[in-house]
């Protein structure tokens, strides 16, 4: 009963995630208005100076401390889908460091911490389908169950972090005066759809281990 709760909470996130994307992200904003430029405007409302790359480069501040530089991934850098614009202002909104919404040192660490997460949830799956293949193997099975709990415990915790980030991402949104009214409500969509990313991880990483969705190891 346990197990089917879990994974009925989860496919839910999961199909909420992807409906929502799909019927938001793919819009240009009309004002052209890329990743990088809005990531630099919250930046910018904060007082931050960090400078703002499409690549980590190798000995920099963002690999080290994650003080210097703001990471945005090639794509969301250039681009000027709302999905894009989504994407960079929840790590411009990570980089300000605001407490409620920022436990880690930095976001690089975040990064390798959600990497360990997504290793997890694959590891989770294979060892429950491996245990189911015979009885012998039911203590693996129950092994997997067990980290397959413990990485929804943990997207569950971090949750209202997720929350917090996209409405402090909504709010500059907004404020920025960038996008017209049915581009906010986009975008507002695209915001809860990233919300629940973390419960959506625990479908994502094994589809994509099967190279049906998307690299499962990015997130922010």
């Amino acid at each position: 009963m346990v197990w089917c709760l879990i994974l009925g909470c989860s496919f839910l996130a999961f199909a909420t995630e992807v409906w929502l994307i799909r019927e938001n992200g793919r819009f240009q904003n009309r004002r052209r208005v890329t990743g990088a430029e809005i990531a630099r405007y919250i930046l910018d409302a904060g007082g931050f100076k960090q400078t703002i790359v499409d690549f980590p480069r190798e000995g920099s501040q963002e690999s080290q401390s994650g003080i210097e530089q703001l990471y945005l991934e090639k794509s969301v850098y250039e681009g000027g889908r709302l999905l894009d614009i989504a994407h960079a202002a929840r790590t411009a909104v990570l980089k300000t460091g605001i407490p409620e919404v920022n436990f880690f040192p930095s976001i690089s660490l975040k990064r390798r911490l959600w990497k360990v997460h997504c290793f997890l949830i694959l590891l989770s799956w294979l060892m429950v389908i491996l245990g189911s293949l015979s009885s012998y193997l039911s203590g693996i099975r129950l092994a997997g169950f067990l980290i397959f709990l413990v990485t929804f415990i943990v997207a569950m915790i971090d949750l209202p972090a997720e929350w917090n980030i996209s409405h402090q991402a909504m709010v500059h949104l907004r404020n920025s005066r960038h996008f017209e009214i049915d581009e906010i409500i986009r975008l507002k969509n695209l915001m809860n759809a990233l919300r629940l990313d973390g419960l959506a991880q625990l479908f994502k990483v094994p589809l994509s281990f099967l190279k049906i969705g998307q690299h499962p190891c990015i997130k922010i």
